[in-house]
């Protein structure tokens, strides 16, 4: 069982729900994968609160039903997801694809201490979906599609034969699902252990020339494809004594491409493939089942359904040609972003570019959330008409949920009071108003509304209150005209102890380092405080 197979069981159990595609790319490019940390990181990338403890084997019985541990006699980095049931005291061990039941003796002498533990999130909890057009469509062209075969395919010797083909496309896909990106138990269980390697070799081998183009996993997908595709068209027709005849042309046809199958990996590669040698079975059936069934077949082909023919094999190799080298590029893609990713998640390289700014001075604000005395002081200049500033806001948002003893969140707002005499410098003013009179959750939750609906003259419907701006006007347009002085106007705009983001990170990758910088102390405030102190002296 994968780690990304056991964590999923454990969130499934949690009622979490995650974008498993992403999150397993976003755990990869960790700079530690495949560590504890870089699962926990990962975890808190995607807002779920979690820890790793140590935990006592006399205070075993005081953790939740279902939890992730370490155990003795495994790997050191092995990964088990547990499930106890208190009526009979049963541990539910489920680790490397297999599922154990321990006795509570017998788990605590496999005790290492160790417990990884995750807590609800009921934003993350999955919602029932409705019933959308997307899934009326589709239930209309299947229930159309029953339809059709019911009116022509009600044979039951016919769709013995569709059979055949099913299968192998079906192992077709399984050989190519490293390309495909496919991750089950079921398929991975065709090729376990060693013979996975030899599946992989053999498909992806290019010893001989020709398989630089063309492969023995093309052969298979096309070749069952296009079956699959005649089997439909000479079905509807009913004209299945034609099919049948194609059928036993393509299938002796394809007799040398297995001996040279066999040969291959006999002789070359001098390992065996399940996969083919499976597929090789496949195509041997059918040749038995039209041979048998279909032996005093002496129907004639014409010219007509030779173009058929060769027009669908047509149409069925270029797609694949189009499929198969679209995921490629994919994957090539995937690969780099990943490996930049990597990179760039480095906390290293990004203290060094962090600190390597200048300090970088702004004025005291009214605005200020979180731990006043905290050793890390977070400065956002933002502006509530700037598209880019939104996803920055609901990030320091989060990570003040998260961290509020830990971080000093100071917000500026850079915006023009006296050239913007509109209902726009409304809005700016009742959120400085809403602040000083409402306090944080209050001036939180009227932003929060202006970015949800972004309706200017519904918002100050439900968010105006009446009050001299005098003071409100003069904070803001000091900032402005500071902001401006020091050519700092654009937004958005983080300043972390008194050192600029770097420009080659976007600022929503604070959450990438934010664990860090936390219990980082060597990026020092003093400097920037002392800074700002004389700029509000100047002020």
């Amino acid at each position: 069982m994968t780690i990304y197979r056991l964590l999923f069981l454990y969130l499934k159990k949690m009622n979490i729900h995650l974008d498993q595609k992403e999150f397993a790319f976003q755990l990869e490019s960790h700079p530690d994968f495949p560590s504890l940390a870089a699962l926990s990181d990962t975890l808190n990338l995607f807002q779920v609160a979690n820890a790793a403890l140590h935990v006592h084997a006399s205070e075993i019985d005081s953790l939740p039903t279902n939890f992730i541990t370490k155990l003795k006699d495994t790997k050191e980095d092995t990964l088990s997801y547990v499930e106890t049931h208190d009526t009979n005291h049963e541990f539910i061990v489920y680790q490397n694809s297999k599922k154990t039941i321990f006795s509570k003796e017998a788990f605590v002498k496999k005790w290492k201490g160790i417990v990884f533990l995750v807590a609800e999130n009921t934003a993350l909890q999955k919602k029932l979906s409705s019933f959308t057009f997307i899934h009326a469509v589709t239930l209309v062209c299947f229930l159309s599609f029953l339809a059709l075969v019911k009116q022509h395919l009600l044979i039951t010797e016919q769709f013995l034969f569709l059979l055949f083909p099913a299968i192998g496309f079906f192992l077709s896909v399984i050989a190519l699902k490293h390309l495909f990106k496919i991750e089950h138990t079921i398929f991975n269980s065709f090729c376990h252990g060693a013979t996975s390697e030899n599946c992989s070799e053999i498909v992806h081998s290019t010893h001989w020339k020709f398989l630089d183009f063309i492969n023995f996993s093309d052969v298979s997908i096309t070749f069952f494809s296009f079956q699959i595709v005649l089997f439909f068209i000479f079905g509807f027709t009913t004209n299945f004594d034609i099919f049948f005849q194609l059928q036993s042309i393509m299938l002796l046809a394809a007799v040398p491409i297995l001996i040279l199958s066999l040969y291959y990996q006999k002789f070359i590669a001098k390992k065996w493939c399940t996969i083919c040698i499976s597929i090789g079975g496949i195509i041997l059936g059918e040749l038995l089942y039209v041979f048998v069934f279909h032996q005093n077949n002496t129907s004639e082909i014409t010219f007509f359904e030779y173009t058929v023919s060769v027009f669908s094999l047509g149409i069925i190799v270029l797609l694949w040609y189009f499929i198969k080298d679209s995921y490629v590029k994919i994957n090539r893609l995937e690969t780099a972003e990943r490996k930049a990713i990597t990179f760039k998640k480095n906390y290293l390289l990004f203290k060094n570019t962090l600190i390597s700014n200048p300090i970088t001075v702004v004025p005291q604000t009214a605005l200020i959330f979180g731990n006043e005395k905290a050793k890390l002081t977070l400065e956002f200049v933002t502006n509530p008409f700037c598209g880019f500033c939104e996803a920055p806001y609901f990030m320091l948002k989060n990570i003040l949920e998260r961290h509020e003893n830990d971080v000093c969140i100071r917000l500026f707002f850079n915006f023009d009071i006296h050239k913007n005499r509109n209902e726009a410098s409304q809005l700016v003013q009742q959120l400085v108003y809403t602040y000083q009179t409402y306090g944080v959750k209050a001036f939180m939750k009227a932003l929060d509304a202006w970015y949800e609906e972004k309706n200017l003259a519904h918002w100050l419907q439900k968010h105006s209150h009446t009050f001299d701006s005098f003071e409100v006007d003069r904070m803001l347009q000091k900032h402005r005209s500071y902001f401006v002085d020091h050519q700092l106007t654009f937004t958005p705009l983080l300043i972390i102890n008194g050192y600029k983001f770097p420009e080659m990170y976007s600022i929503t990758d604070l959450n990438y380092f934010i664990e860090e910088i936390i219990h980082d102390h060597t990026i020092q405030l003093a400097e920037s405080r002392k800074a700002i102190n004389r700029v509000d002296t100047i002020i």
